[in-house]
């Protein structure tokens, strides 16, 4: 009587114990999806080392008891010099192994389905969550649809990087870490928060506080953009009779600095805005600062995207004589354009921007007919509580008046 040996078909590697074989197989050989195994015990074969370590443990469990107990495998000659017994443990084994496929299969599909079942509710419940919790836009959410598709898209071809990007993910919920991420990726300019102790009658004092713009980083980021650069290398040279745009005025087709195509004209502008309280009715004064380069055409510099913020206040600054401190940043950066230049990278090269505050008068018709219409706020978002855009704002309506 001879001890069996139980030898991987995988590699070289043999053991008298069955259950140190097994383990073998399934920290080994368990992920590989083209490996095959016979049981030794009544030559059943499987595709797996998984689905032969649940054939052992369910028709051979016996034997493993006797393998973890004694230390030892039995002998095995009785078991195979009778036919008879062999012959019934080779047919129970080939059914054991039908029914056993046949219930790994409708697991496996079942697991299948809950997963696509459940990807789905929890996409669905962060898209409604999102819009009806949130007031966000049905533009904003076919948005937010279409990008998470391509970004999914993305991660399967790079499977590499799954476990980094759920971890980026997970830090872009707070505010700080994704504005370092956009500075450092981007170029972002970060909001400067300031404010001063204004003293007032009583022994009391006002604390005015104010926010700007690094100036110099906004301008250079905006330079860099492919629709300013070609505003800025087309020719700016025309032959109407009237004036259409500040190029056209003779100080701006005269002067030695200004009648330089690139020489950046910088005009500065300010705007009122009223928040009120819906709860108190308490209304408070935003002044708000920002500057456009009149450098680019008319239709261009007349949009949102063209005007550039560089301070906003409360009302309060102007009372109390704060306005060089709120746009002291500005006026420093304007030096430095008019003195050293910007330098610029641009596709790859270096550039020196100069430039300076250019100021246009006249009455508000002439305004309009030289600048264009400056687009309002409410050209693109009408709606005070959502951000439903003008553009689409028909796919964001429930319902819809039948005309009949």
């Amino acid at each position: 009587m001879s001890a069996l040996e139980f030898y991987c078909p995988g590699c070289s590697y043999s053991s008298p114990y069955l259950k140190k074989y097994l383990i073998h197989l399934t920290s080994t050989h368990g992920t590989n999806k083209h490996f095959i195994v016979s049981c030794p015990l009544c030559n059943s074969t499987f595709s797996s080392a998984r689905s032969f370590s649940t054939h052992i443990s369910s028709r051979h469990k016996r034997r493993l008891n006797d393998d973890v107990e004694n230390g030892s495998v039995e002998l095995l000659d009785n078991l195979v010099n009778d036919r008879t017994v062999f012959n019934e443990m080779e047919e129970s084994a080939g059914e054991g192994v039908e029914e056993e496929e046949d219930q790994q299969q409708r697991e496996h599909a079942q697991q299948n389905n809950d997963s696509t079942t459940s990807f789905i509710k929890r996409i669905l419940h962060f898209l409604f969550t999102l819009q009806s919790l949130y007031f966000v836009s049905e533009a904003a959410i076919s948005y937010v649809a279409m990008n998470l598709a391509d970004i999914l898209e993305w991660i399967l071809n790079h499977n590499d990087v799954v476990q980094s990007a759920v971890m980026l993910l997970r830090q872009m919920s707070n505010v700080n870490h994704r504005l370092t991420k956009m500075k450092q990726y981007f170029g972002y300019s970060c909001p400067q928060n300031d404010s001063l102790q204004v003293p007032i009658r009583n022994n009391k004092s006002i604390n005015v506080k104010w926010s700007f713009i690094p100036f110099l980083e906004n301008l250079g980021n905006f330079l860099k953009l492919p629709e300013v650069q070609a505003d800025l290398n087309r020719l700016a040279v025309s032959t109407n009779e009237v004036m259409t745009d500040v190029h056209d005025g003779y100080f701006a087709s005269s002067h030695p600095a200004f009648k330089d195509p690139t020489f950046l004209k910088i005009e500065l502008n300010s705007d009122d805005l009223n928040i009120t309280n819906a709860v108190s009715h308490k209304s408070h004064k935003v002044f708000f600062i920002y500057w456009t380069l009149l450098n680019l055409k008319r239709d261009h510099r007349s949009g949102q995207v063209s005007k550039r913020l560089v301070a906003a206040c409360d009302s309060a600054a102007l009372k109390y004589d704060l306005l060089d401190r709120v746009v002291g940043d500005f006026l420093d950066g304007v030096k430095t354009l008019c003195t050293t230049g910007l330098r610029v990278m641009s596709a790859g090269v270096e550039k020196i921007y100069f430039g300076g505050l250019f100021f246009t008068l006249g009455d508000y018709p002439a305004q309009q007919s030289i600048h264009g219409r400056k687009e309002s706020v409410a050209a693109k978002k009408f709606c005070p509580c959502c951000d439903v855009a003008a553009d689409n704002y028909i796919d964001s309506i429930d319902q819809v008046i039948n005309s009949s």
